[in-house]
């Protein structure tokens, strides 16, 4: 098997796609509100093996609502992001051959990511190495990069003044 090339870039999901994200159109690289993206990898296999994904941690630290984020590849094909216990962002790739879907990815933001600057908005890139294999003794591997954009705090009320009489 075979990947189209050394990174890969899937795209992007965001936080505002989140129940609680502001949507807007503004900030550094804003794309999408969307929490979710699905796709296609370009991976294919001259002899039409099903092929099996394995999915490993990104490097570098994330976290989610201060709490580190603890990546799970157990699963080999699904890649876990949780923080506290909960889950954050999951990422599946569909095993079996591709003229039957095997390469097809989903990524699922479940929680918003604590971006490096919270006075704008901003976005992170994960890059997520992976393998495929035919089970035959051929594999390829690649980094999928993926951005994960910010929501931008909106005032929704303009802030109130009051007047205190301390003379009685």
């Amino acid at each position: 098997p075979s990947f189209g090339g050394a990174r890969m870039l899937l795209g992007s999901v965001s936080d505002e796609g989140l129940a609680f994200g502001n949507l807007d159109d503004f900030g550094s690289n804003d794309t999408t509100n969307s929490s979710t993206l699905q796709g296609q990898l370009p991976v294919s296999d001259p002899d039409n093996d099903t092929l099996q994904f394995v999915l490993s941690a990104p490097a570098g630290a994330l976290k989610s609502g201060g709490l580190d984020i603890v990546w799970d590849a157990s699963g080999e094909n699904v890649l876990i992001g949780r923080a506290g216990g909960v889950e954050v962002i999951r990422i599946t790739i569909t095993e079996g051959r591709t003229s039957e879907g095997g390469g097809h990815y989903v990524v699922e933001l479940k929680g918003p990511i604590d971006h490096p600057n919270p006075s704008a908005e901003d976005q992170v890139t994960l890059n997520i190495p992976v393998t495929v294999s035919d089970g035959r003794g051929g594999s390829a591997s690649s980094i999928l990069v993926l951005n994960i954009e910010d929501d931008s705090p909106i005032l929704t009320e303009a802030p109130r003044s009051a007047v205190v009489d301390e003379d009685g």
